[in-house]
């Protein structure tokens, strides 16, 4: 090795040390605590915690946006007074980890204990004043621990911790008027994404929920004493629990509303393990290991309404007390059955007005009362395009009522038998007036299975039935949906409804992968069974469904999916040289 080479190695070594000794000379080492009001300002970032930071009572801490707030191991960030952390969306505040390779638990925690300033709103309930995590990144720590202490966090990423990412400790009956929001954030690749275990009103909003797992339950949300909150409009996907609920699990009396859930997995309860208010929410893709629940395990008073439950693997819904009457929801595509319920109620329960479609199990749907005091009507529900058999089984335990399965539309399934009763000889159940998808009593009568089937059970009372479809029950999305495409177009065709007050179709489609929801859809404009979707780009695959809508501008769920490619265009090829049989500029001939 020559002397110009080691001289050379030597000064890139002093050039190095230089650059750190100058990186470490820009950074503030910050512990101990805060007794007078302190600014963390953007020009001395980072700042490096090598202890605890405590800030005191009555003492504010306030972070300017772009701050970076680097922790050495198991210190942490314990907040009495208050705490304002406002970012922008373009000057982001970091709390991480001091260390090259970061990894989950590098550091402690950010704590907001009871004597720290909550956070307060305006009469718009926007955030007017205290404590606040708004536009801030904390990551590979052991999350956000708000221990009796309730901060506005907001529009933030929290990410990779070894516990939840965000866990409320508020059991105190003197802390049952505090407001908690937590809106707008990501929260990611944690050992569980937020924990609620408390008193007040709680609103979760906005938020993508994703990918966090636990050995215990609730994944993504896990609920401890559900009164007062609230989760709507969030997404919630891609959670794992060991044991129950991979998307939301815990408790009862909260309130689920307008929430995309989907792509979670759980023992029990794919998507939602719990009860409450569950409205309006998009279950879908979920899988429940042990088949009890792969969109929604009830197991806690309340309703479940105007749910899409979709394509779930381990049953749609489950419910081994029937706490919950289950009201206006699609329930398509799932495996394992749509609905197993038992009502172990002491009052009246129904399952009524849902759409249940497309489904597999054996049975596709299962029915039973088992409260002496308890009732069980079985209403107004469309069942049609369901595999398995028998598509409905009705049964009870031995003092109870006989639960009634009456006013149904159910038809087109393809098992053996669209009802078989369970129930012992000596009770008959109440089947009357349903529609079978005839008007012949002898073709009804071998679609129930009873005592003409095996004489230990009770006989099905079917009549009087239906001789129609009764049409103020959900519309049956259209069967025998096919498709042709073109260059640029698609051509349609499926089979008239039956309903008499079928109005027209809506063609629903999309290029970004089968499934609900789709981008794009167009009204028929009439009662034909075609339609021909054009000006759709070459060489591109389309999911397609149609729907059925009636006279009152009511709308069926879609029918099943027919998926095509449109053609590619050939290109002409124009001759650049001229042969001795052509002319330059001329397309080739073959």
């Amino acid at each position: 090795m020559n002397a110009g080479y080691l001289k050379s190695f030597a000064l890139g070594l002093v050039a190095l040390a230089s650059v750190l000794s100058v990186q470490k000379a820009l950074a503030t080492d910050v512990s101990g605590t805060l007794s007078s009001d302190t600014v963390w300002e953007a020009s001395k970032s980072p700042y490096v915690v090598t202890g605890t930071v405590l800030v005191s009572s009555g003492v504010k801490l306030t972070l300017e946006a772009g701050v970076e707030v680097k922790f050495d191991s198991g210190k942490s960030l314990q907040v009495f007074g208050e705490l304002v952390a406002k970012g922008t969306s373009g000057s982001s505040i970091t709390f991480t980890s001091v260390q090259e390779n970061k990894a989950a638990g590098d550091w402690g925690q950010i704590v907001f204990y009871d004597s720290s300033v909550d956070a307060s709103y305006d009469g718009n309930g926007d955030y007017a004043s205290g404590s606040i995590l708004e536009y801030c990144t904390v990551e590979y720590g052991g999350g956000i621990l708000l221990n009796l202490g309730n901060p506005f966090i907001n529009q933030g990423t929290i990410r990779y911790h070894s516990g939840r990412g965000i866990k409320t400790d508020n059991y105190n009956s003197s802390n049952n008027s505090a407001m908690l929001k937590i809106t707008n954030n990501t929260i990611s690749n944690n050992a569980g994404g937020v924990h609620l275990y408390g008193l007040g009103t709680v609103l979760i909003t906005g938020n993508t929920i994703s990918n966090n797992s636990v050995s215990g339950s609730g994944a993504g949300i896990k609920i401890d004493g559900g009164a007062g909150v609230t989760i709507s409009g969030n997404t919630i996907e891609n959670n794992v629990a060991e044991s129950e609920g991979g998307g939301i699990g815990g408790g009862g009396g909260y309130q689920v509303l307008n929430n995309v859930i989907k792509g979670n997995q759980a023992r029990e309860g794919g998507g939602i393990k719990g009860g409450g208010t569950i409205t309006g929410n998009v279950i879908s893709g979920n899988t429940a290991t042990e088949s009890k629940g792969g969109g929604f395990y009830d197991n806690s008073s309340g309703t479940f309404s105007n749910n899409y439950v979709l394509s779930n693997t381990g049953g749609g819904i489950y419910s081994q007390n029937g706490q919950s009457s289950i009201t206006g929801n699609i329930i398509a595509g799932n495996t394992g059955g749509a609905l197993h319920y038992t009502s172990g109620q002491s009052d009246s329960r129904s399952v009524s007005s849902n759409t249940i479609f497309n489904n597999t199990g054996s049975p596709v749907v299962y029915l039973k009362s088992d409260n002496d005091n308890g009732s069980l009507e079985v209403k107004n529900n469309t069942i049609v395009g369901n595999s398995g058999s028998p598509t409905v089984s009705l049964g009870k335990s031995s003092s109870a009522s006989a639960p009634v399965f009456s006013y149904n539309n159910i038809y087109g399934n393809s098992g053996t038998y669209e009802l078989a009763t369970t129930i012992a000889l000596g009770t008959d159940l109440d089947a009357e007036n349903n529609y079978w998808g005839t008007s012949d009593a002898s073709a009804i009568a071998t679609k129930v299975y009873d005592w003409n089937e095996d004489d230990s059970l009770g006989f099905v009372d079917y009549t009087p039935h239906e001789t129609a479809i009764t049409v103020s029950n959900p519309i049956s999305p259209p069967t025998g949906v096919s498709g042709q495409t073109g260059p640029t177009t698609m051509q349609l065709s499926w089979t008239a409804n039956g309903e008499s007050d079928i109005a027209g179709y809506k063609v629903y489609y999309d290029t970004d992968g089968s499934g609900y929801p789709y981008a794009n859809s167009v009204s028929t404009g009439s009662t034909g069974t075609s339609y021909t979707l054009t000006g759709l780009s070459t060489g591109t695959a389309y999911y397609v469904a149609v729907a059925a809508v009636d006279s009152d501008g009511n709308e069926s769920w879609v029918s099943a999916e027919v998926s095509g490619t449109t053609a590619s265009t050939p290109t002409d090829l124009a001759l650049t040289a001229q042969p001795s049989n052509s002319s330059a500029g001329s397309p080739i001939v073959s």
